[in-house]
């Protein structure tokens, strides 16, 4: 919902000149054709023109790419008092950590959700890493340990099978040649 406010000149024109001024704009270059200014100035203009819509949720992919000091740290406190949802994409470990409540993490095709910080997240996820690990050598050892104590009644644990192509029609399944042959 739009209150008349975002359309009142008087209202207006001090937000712009506020977050301009904070993405580090001067005054004079208020009065600039957009065109006049590189590349970098110009993703400022996009910022401040995101910000100053006020959308219900902002996408952030490397914010603080072109910002001097002074404009990330200006943007760290908007985007603190913002009311919206903001996710963003970064690099900058002190910007997640001073902005995010929660970290979802994508490693291998899935993603795994942190409820914390980037500090949060690096500390749990080397926790939950070294359980998994911890799990995986304790199924490792049950597992030696159930085919060292083989006999007749135990479960016969197959060679899993490949396949042989010998025409292209067919194929013929065939299991590991070096199976052991039982005794009588």
């Amino acid at each position: 919902e739009l209150s008349l406010e975002h359309f009142d000149p008087s209202r207006i024109k001090p937000r712009i000149e506020s977050v301009l001024g904070g993405l580090g704009f001067q005054r004079d270059d208020f009065q600039r054709d957009c065109g006049e200014f590189s590349g970098g100035w110009q993703m400022r203009i996009a910022m401040a023109k995101l910000f100053l819509q006020e959308p219900d949720a902002l996408l952030l992919d490397e914010p603080t790419n072109h910002l001097d000091v002074d404009a990330q740290r200006w943007m760290e406190s908007f985007l603190r008092d913002y009311k919206g949802t903001i996710a963003i994409i970064s690099h900058d470990r002190s910007l997640l950590d001073e902005l995010t409540t929660r970290t979802i993490a994508f490693e291998r095709g899935q993603a795994a959700e942190y409820a914390g910080n980037y500090s949060f997240f690096v500390k749990e996820s080397a926790l939950r890493r070294e359980i998994l690990e911890k799990q995986y050598g304790r199924n490792s050892a049950r597992s030696i340990k159930l085919n060292a104590g083989s006999t007749a009644s135990a479960p016969r644990i197959q060679k899993p099978l490949r396949f042989r192509a010998e025409s292209s029609n067919s194929r013929r399944w065939s299991e590991s040649s070096s199976r052991k042959k039982r005794g009588p």
